[in-house]
């Protein structure tokens, strides 16, 4: 997450959009929240949004299956949109909240089936950056390590189950579900 928010070139004071409060979602969301940028977080599952507004300090949420985001974002107000999600679609919407010269930033891996995008379709002057593979990843680790020690991140706040190995199949299930952010799996 920490090295998607540096390739997108996302910084402190900017104004980031972000489509899908997954694990992903969540934590580019923290990340961005402790560098000092300025979060919205659209998701149409109440409890993750929940979630992430308890353990992330997330101020702006918006649930997409009570609410338009129009109702609560005025056009062209964002530096950044991001699709944590995966779905052109998203895409083609979030080009109408960026501001000119905005970056439209995909992480979320499209499906071979959506993944065709009609360029006429996005706003004049919008930069497009995909990202569907993590990119240097690991040259942010000495940043996380220092913004764990800090507690500005906190890993726990990462998973929301800890299960034995042998419930994996309920591990798949709450995940499957949506129940769960992520699970993890104990060997004791």
């Amino acid at each position: 997450c920490i090295s998607a928010v540096h390739n997108f070139g996302l910084k402190k004071d900017m104004d980031v959009l972000i489509y899908g409060a997954g694990p992903m979602g969540m934590g580019v969301a923290n990340y961005l929240q402790v560098i000092g940028a300025h979060v919205v977080l659209v998701d149409g599952i109440q409890k993750r949004l929940d979630y992430a507004k308890k353990y992330f300090g997330i101020e702006q949420t918006v649930n997409i299956q009570v609410r338009k985001l129009s109702e609560c974002c005025a056009p062209k107000s964002f530096d950044a949109v991001m699709d944590i999600v995966g779905d052109t679609g998203i895409l083609l919407e979030g080009t109408n909240y960026l501001k000119q010269g905005g970056t439209l930033c995909s992480m979320g891996v499209l499906k071979e089936s959506d993944a065709m995008l009609n360029l006429l379709k996005l706003q004049n002057n919008t930069k497009l950056h995909m990202l569907n593979l993590p990119y240097r990843r690991m040259d942010y680790m000495d940043e996380l390590v220092k913004l764990i020690r800090e507690e500005k991140i906190v890993p726990k706040h990462y998973y929301s189950h800890v299960l034995p190995v042998e419930k994996i199949s309920e591990c798949v299930q709450l995940i499957r579900n949506k129940d769960a952010l992520k699970v993890v799996l104990s060997f004791d």
